[in-house]
C-alpha cells in the first residue's frame, strides 16, 4: 500500500513549492491528522524560511547593483573632471610649444607638457587598476580586498 501527504508551501500569498510525504513507516501506513498538522507546520516554517531567503537575495542583489552604479558615477566623474581637465591642459601645452619664441621657451613648455602626460598616464593606470585590480586575478578576492584596505589605510 502506498500513502502520501502533499502540503503546499505558501509564502506571501504565493505557492512556492510542495512537500510530498510518502510511505509512512510503522504498523499503520496511513497518515493521520497529527501527521498532517506536523507536515503543515513544517511547511509553514519552510515557506517563511524560503521567502526570507529570497528577500535577502533580492536585497543583496539590489545593494550590489547600487554599489556598481555608485562606482560607475564616481569613475565617470573622475574621468570627466581629472582626465578631461588634464587632456585640455595638454592641448594648451601643445599650443604653448607651438607658439614658443625660442628653443629655451619651447623646451620649458615641452617639459611641462611631458610632466602633465606622465601624471595623466599614472592617473589613468590607477583608474584601470581600481576597475579591475590585478591582485583579484593573481591572488583572489580576499587578497585584493586586503590590498585595497592597506591602500586606503
Amino acid at each position: 500500500m502506498t500513502t502520501g501527504i502533499w502540503v503546499p508551501l505558501v509564502a506571501a500569498g504565493r505557492a512556492i513549492s510542495v512537500i510530498a510525504c510518502h510511505d509512512k513507516q510503522g504498523a499503520d501506513p496511513r497518515f493521520d491528522e497529527d501527521d498532517l498538522r506536523l507536515a503543515e507546520a513544517f511547511g509553514q516554517r519552510a515557506a517563511v524560511a524560503v521567502e526570507r531567503s529570497e528577500r535577502v537575495q533580492r536585497d543583496a542583489l539590489r545593494r550590489v547593483v547600487d554599489a556598481q552604479e555608485l562606482e560607475r558615477r564616481r569613475l565617470a566623474r573622475e574621468l570627466h573632471d581629472e582626465t578631461g581637465q588634464a587632456l585640455t591642459s595638454m592641448l594648451l601645452g601643445l599650443r604653448a610649444v607651438e607658439e614658443a619664441a625660442g628653443a629655451e621657451e619651447r623646451e620649458r613648455a615641452a617639459g611641462k607638457l611631458r610632466e602633465l602626460v606622465v601624471t595623466t598616464l599614472q592617473d589613468v593606470r590607477r583608474l584601470a587598476v581600481e576597475l579591475r585590480p590585478t591582485a583579484l586575478d593573481d591572488f583572489g578576492l580576499v587578497a585584493a580586498l586586503e590590498r585595497l584596505g592597506e591602500t586606503f589605510a
